[in-house]
């Protein structure tokens, strides 16, 4: 399992997967304490963004901040969806952790 962190403007840093998991065969992401200090937050701020078949996405709830674009690329890659950078409701901001089976 890797776990990658994409804070805006810098680039992307494998972190340790310890005490992340991937979304059980329920599909339900859970969010770990671990999770919550690798993004800096506490961990009722914490959002899943998406997650599917080996994989699970996270950011913090409602952050307003620069956008992340290597994020949207890393997550459209995995997911198949595309980020539209001229709508902002669709445009991640501030740092994401993707956690992937490989």
């Amino acid at each position: 399992m890797t776990a990658t962190l994409y804070v805006p403007n810098e680039l992307p840093q494998v972190v340790t997967a310890e005490g992340i998991s991937l979304p059980l065969t329920t599909g339900y992401a859970h969010v770990s304490i671990e999770v919550a200090a690798i993004l800096g937050c506490t961990q009722n701020l914490v959002d899943i963004l998406d997650r599917g078949d080996g994989y699970v996405a996270y950011s913090i709830f409602d952050y307003e901040g620069a956008a992340n674009h290597s994020a949207m690329s890393a997550l459209a890659a995995i997911s198949a969806h595309f980020y539209d950078v001229e709508d902002d409701d669709q445009v991640l901001q501030g740092p994401v952790l993707l956690v992937t089976a490989s």
